[in-house]
């Protein structure tokens, strides 16, 4: 290690870190970032960056622990919290290492684009930080990244970077709630923002009269550019530096960090520039579906929030594994080996890093060249990958790290477990899914047959060896 001496000859002193911040709203560099989408023409183009620069940027405020510290009730600590005055908590001059560069990113991470102040005080929210931008007013965030990107066990252990409510129990409905004015046409008006696709004829995503049949399970979202039909499981960003496309269908590549920041500049909630493309002429978050908001009613991260942010994602490690590394996952791991699944899984991040193309996607000449692609098709449902806003024609290889943590599985969450998917049932058309319920109560979960043919023993210790990863 460098070391910088002081007065005293003998006393070693710590570097400074100090970073160069990457310019992150480069029109050439956005061009390269994103794969062409599977319908040509529909690839969106990004506002300039002189619009992008003269939208605000974000405050990030000094956040409090959701909890009253030992020593204090609840109610004195809620009394204290309201004598505090509000406080800028990201100033980049009084960062000097890189450790403080990773907590100020913790508090991008944990910064709101919305507040809520009613109703927050007990039950799962109390995790959740409190924020004071008014003295005397306490409230706590609705669209932070960690609003999906904190889970919280049963024992009260809080995971950063994991998915928010993977693998509890429970379904929710799709449908929003307190619309205001006329609901329908709200909801109407709403899910075309969020989903629309009207490039496609007929849109898929217009059908919105099956909006209310659509059931996610906890840990999923219909996350805006995707579609109600086909929503998300929410991803995990532990260990996210090491993969080299970013979402399930490989939209946008991950080579550098500065790509990871541009990947956050366009699709944090509430300052998601994604919704901003000119997808074909159709700007989802635009005035009529067609003009750029006015930049000053809008808000975004800074360079260097963003610098901070990524520097604190890719510090996040996983949690203790309370699955034993036994007999049976050895038996397991030699279940995988011989079955092949290293081709496509590979240790030791368990992916090889390459997209697969969707069924009925002819992969373009130019691709061979640019991606990694390896050219096998699994079968999976292909609409996500065909018929979205982040639809490239193609679907990543996941990572199987973590496994044991996160859930439901596949792309749009159709299972809840291993051991359902893993089960030849699933693709027979009388096959009721233990994950997303879609309008039909019964239907397939196709792709990827690999271990379905495996003994009860052996998908038992396959299953086993998953679990420890």
């Amino acid at each position: 290690m460098l070391l910088l001496l002081g007065a005293l000859p003998c006393q070693a002193q710590r570097p400074s870190f100090q970073p160069v911040i990457p310019h992150v709203w480069d029109e050439a560099a956005l061009r390269e970032l994103d794969l062409p989408l599977a319908t040509p023409g529909a690839t969106p183009k990004y506002p300039p960056a002189t619009y992008y620069y003269s939208v605000p940027e974000m405050v990030i405020y000094k956040s409090y622990p959701g909890r009253a510290p030992a020593g204090m009730t609840d109610d004195q600590y809620l009394a204290w919290l309201q004598t505090r005055e509000p406080e800028n908590a990201f100033d980049p001059a009084q960062l000097r290492t890189r450790e403080d560069w990773i907590r100020a990113g913790e508090r991008v991470f944990y910064a709101p684009t919305s507040y809520i102040s009613e109703g927050v005080r007990n039950g799962r929210n109390q995790w959740r930080p409190w924020f004071i931008r008014k003295k005397g007013l306490l409230e706590k965030g609705l669209s932070a990244c960690a609003s999906c990107h904190v889970q919280l066990k049963e024992d009260g252990t809080v995971i950063p970077g994991a998915p928010f409510g993977a693998g509890m129990p429970g379904e929710q409905a799709a449908s929003p709630r307190n619309l205001e004015g006329d609901p329908l046409r709200d909801l109407h008006q709403r899910l075309r923002r969020e989903f629309g696709t009207p490039w496609l004829d007929p849109d898929p995503n217009s059908r919105f009269e099956l909006w209310p049949l659509i059931r996610l399970r906890s840990g999923m979202v219909s996350r805006q550019g995707t579609s109600f039909l086909s929503p998300q499981p929410i991803p995990d960003l532990i260990g996210i530096e090491a993969r080299r496309y970013l979402d399930r269908t490989g939209l946008e590549q991950h080579r550098s960090p500065v790509d990871f920041m541009r990947y956050a500049a366009l699709n944090t909630n509430g300052a998601a520039f994604q919704m901003l493309g000119n997808y074909a002429g159709f700007v989802p978050g635009g005035i009529d579906f067609k003009t750029l908001p006015d930049p000053k009613t809008l808000v975004r991260y800074s360079d260097a929030q963003l610098y901070a942010l990524t520097l604190f994602v890719y510090s996040l490690k996983p949690p203790a594994n309370p699955n034993p590394r036994n007999p049976l996952a050895e038996q397991g791991e030699e279940v995988f080996r011989r079955e092949g699944c290293a081709n496509c899984h590979t240790p030791p991040l368990y992916t090889n890093n390459k997209l697969t193309p969707a069924v009925g996607f002819r992969v373009p000449e130019e691709h061979k060249a640019r991606y990694d692609i390896l050219p096998v098709v699994v079968g999976t449902d292909p609409f996500l990958a065909m018929s979205t806003r982040r639809g490239t024609g193609y679907y990543k290889v996941p990572s199987l790290k973590g496994l044991w943590y996160r859930g439901p599985f596949t792309h749009d969450g159709s299972v809840a477990t291993l051991e359902d998917w893993l089960d030849p049932a699933r693709l027979r058309p009388d096959y009721v899914p233990t994950g997303l319920k879609g309008p039909e109560p019964t239907r397939a979960v196709k792709g990827h047959e690999f271990g379905l043919r495996l003994t009860p023993v052996e998908k038992k210790a396959l299953i086993a060896f998953l679990m420890t990863l």
